[in-house]
């Protein structure tokens, strides 16, 4: 089966991107591989344990994107300074106005750096994005769960349920259990 057809096509971001995020890129970013899968899955499994690891947990995102060759990227949401680049916060779900100073890293930063360009370079376009969020108020087994929730790439018409139960069928083979959000 064609990439297209599984994920969705690749495209341009839906939303216009941020200057610092055309070359910005989050500290903790990943690609998802054998070994960062590893590691996200003890962190995920860990927060079920722990009282402030579930407090932080239920405040915070995980974005994701996955580009044209199908890989996936990843790192929590970052508000980092605009003077001196330093990590200042982890962005809240719920979301903030940031003061003046301060700059947020989403999902096109997740991406390769590249100069910014009209139109989009490649680069900066993906199949598809969104979050990876933890709410144990559903009821659900596993409350680790995979959504399509990017203004830039994730709500986009085309996206059925069928593309993010096969990312999640992605992070299954690199030991990240999660629930698909359709």
């Amino acid at each position: 089966m064609h990439p297209d057809d599984v994920f969705g096509p690749c495209q341009p971001p839906d939303r216009e991107i941020q200057p610092h995020e055309w070359t910005g890129r989050p500290s903790m970013l990943r690609q998802l591989n054998p070994e960062t899968g590893a590691w996200l899955s003890d962190y995920l499994q860990g927060v079920s344990n722990h009282e402030i690891s579930e407090l932080l947990a239920s405040t915070t995102t995980v974005l994701w994107v996955m580009d044209d060759d199908q890989q996936i990227f990843f790192a929590l949401e970052e508000v980092r300074n605009i003077d001196d680049d330093t990590l200042v916060f982890a962005y809240p779900k719920t979301g903030v106005k940031l003061p003046d100073g301060l700059k947020k890293f989403g999902h096109p930063s997740l991406l390769p750096p590249v100069a910014q360009a009209t139109p989009t370079p490649r680069e900066k376009w993906a199949r598809c994005g969104g979050d990876i969020r933890y709410d144990n108020t559903l009821g659900l087994q596993n409350p680790w769960m995979l959504t399509f929730q990017s203004g830039r790439y994730g709500t986009r018409d085309h996206l059925k349920d069928s593309h993010i139960e096969a990312v999640a069928g992605l992070f299954a083979k690199n030991s990240v259990l999660l629930t698909p959000y359709v």
